[in-house]
């Protein structure tokens, strides 16, 4: 049981799964200050994130040079590209889904944002 959980909480952390529903958390609880409402769960804003995320955290993991000794996530990422790659094909389909749904000055921003993303 103990070692199932392991390997779905790596999975879930390493795939950045995890991140991109924070992304969407702290977007939605931006969202419900400026509003004084609750906004939507599913919206096309919300996925757009999540895709997002999910690309540029997945591209970092597989092009990120390391060591096994150093990191778990690394060693993780090494045996299991697989799931790294389908995650980031799933932020791809998100993002190019979503993004047409997106107002113009969304897409200034994200274009600002995705070079800073991509900068480091």
């Amino acid at each position: 049981m103990f070692v199932l959980l392991q390997k779905c909480s790596r999975l879930v952390l390493f795939t950045s799964l995890f991140s991109a529903l924070c992304a969407v958390a702290l977007c939605m609880a931006t969202e419900k200050l400026l509003r004084h409402c609750m906004p939507p769960v599913f919206s096309s804003l919300h996925f757009f994130i999540t895709g997002c995320t999910l690309v540029v955290y997945n591209v970092h993991y597989l092009i990120k040079k390391s060591t096994t000794e150093l990191s778990d996530q690394y060693a993780w990422v090494q045996k299991n590209r697989k799931w790294n790659y389908a995650f980031l094909l799933l932020g791809f389909l998100l993002s190019i889904g979503f993004a047409f749904q997106m107002p113009h000055a969304v897409w200034q921003a994200c274009i600002l944002l995705a070079l800073f993303s991509f900068a480091g």
